[in-house]
């Protein structure tokens, strides 16, 4: 199912701005 791809990418970029995020405060 291309859908559920596409959220898991979606959660994993999610992932990394929040990351990026609370590095950068």
């Amino acid at each position: 199912n291309p859908e559920v791809i596409d959220e898991t990418k979606t959660l994993e970029i999610v992932k990394r701005l929040n990351r990026v995020v609370l590095i950068l405060k």
